[in-house]
């Protein structure tokens, strides 16, 4: 029992972490030691350099098979630089942050079948994907994702119940907030989502959107809210 609750303790820290606020948020669960612009043995760190294609892929001679984590946030990515990416996809890459890029749903279409099986933590965040594009990563998931980040994407009543009906069954977390920018989501879809969730995921985060009082009411059988829109689940004591 002193076990498990210690992996409880541990998990509720993640989670907390996962959704600390923007300017000290750590992306993907994983915090890295490397400093921008530079690669260690097993991670490769350009994050919020604004690299653009042409400079992403004359930095990216630095990766190998042997990488752990890839962090490209904020580099102005557009579908040549995720196309280079997607081709030189590390094989046993567990950690993927590709937040604040335009890699679109032509971009997600090169990069979701290239996606390393062994993934676990990926942050789609604001690159600009729409139902097609989610579509086409839910049909490429990887099977033992823990991570995943959507949000500030418009991904449709569609892309949520695609997604709703491919989601890892070890989903720990998952960030959908604010996916209703420019396309609005019915309340039934989120119903749908709610009541597909992986039984092992422990928090997800809603805020930005009206799910309805439908899904709310679902959520709080399993879930707790803070008012925020971040759900986490209750444990159960014995």
């Amino acid at each position: 029992m002193k076990k498990a609750m210690t992996l409880i303790l541990i998990s509720n820290s993640v989670i907390l972490s996962t959704f600390a606020s923007e300017e000290n948020k750590i992306d993907g669960l994983v915090q890295t030691s490397a400093s921008p612009g530079k690669a260690h043995s097993d991670i490769l760190d350009f994050s919020n350099q604004y690299l653009g294609d042409a400079g992403l892929i004359a930095n990216l001679k630095s990766i190998h098979n042997g990488l752990k984590t890839i962090n490209l946030k904020d580099n102005g990515i557009d579908y040549e630089g995720i196309t280079f990416l997607a081709n030189n996809m590390p094989t046993e890459l567990l950690n993927l942050i590709l937040r604040d890029n335009f890699v679109k749903d032509k971009g997600i279409i090169v990069l979701a079948p290239k996606l390393s099986k062994t993934l676990l933590k990926l942050n789609l965040r604001y690159c600009e994907i729409g139902p097609e594009g989610t579509k086409y990563l839910a049909d490429h998931m990887p099977p033992n994702l823990e991570y995943l980040n959507l949000s500030y994407n418009d991904i449709g009543d569609k892309g949520i119940r695609d997604l709703a009906d491919k989601l890892s069954k070890y989903l720990k977390v998952l960030e959908l907030s604010n996916i209703h920018t420019n396309i609005e989501i019915r309340f039934d879809s989120f119903e749908y989502l709610v009541n597909h969730l992986p039984a092992n995921l422990e928090a997800i985060d809603l805020h930005g959107n009206n799910i309805g009082p439908k899904a709310t009411y679902i959520l709080s059988q399993n879930f707790t809210n803070d008012g925020s829109g971040l759900w986490k689940r209750k444990i159960a004591v014995k």
